[in-house]
């Protein structure tokens, strides 16, 4: 599934975007956008990163 390896210095926030890659997530949502997606940008294989308004706004 992963072609390259996921470089992310937030440690305390790798389980959570590990376990959505796993379970193939079609989004992460967060507030937190300093740790995931100033860091990880919009997307990060096929997982879209997006506050919960973002994604209300986008469905």
């Amino acid at each position: 599934m992963l072609d390259r390896p996921l470089v992310y210095r937030a440690v305390k926030d790798r389980p959570i975007v590990i376990s959505a890659l796993h379970y193939q997530a079609n989004y992460l949502l967060t507030l937190d956008r300093d740790d995931f997606h100033d860091l990880l940008g919009a997307e990060v294989y096929g997982l879209r990163i997006r506050t919960p308004g973002e994604f209300l706004r986008s469905v």
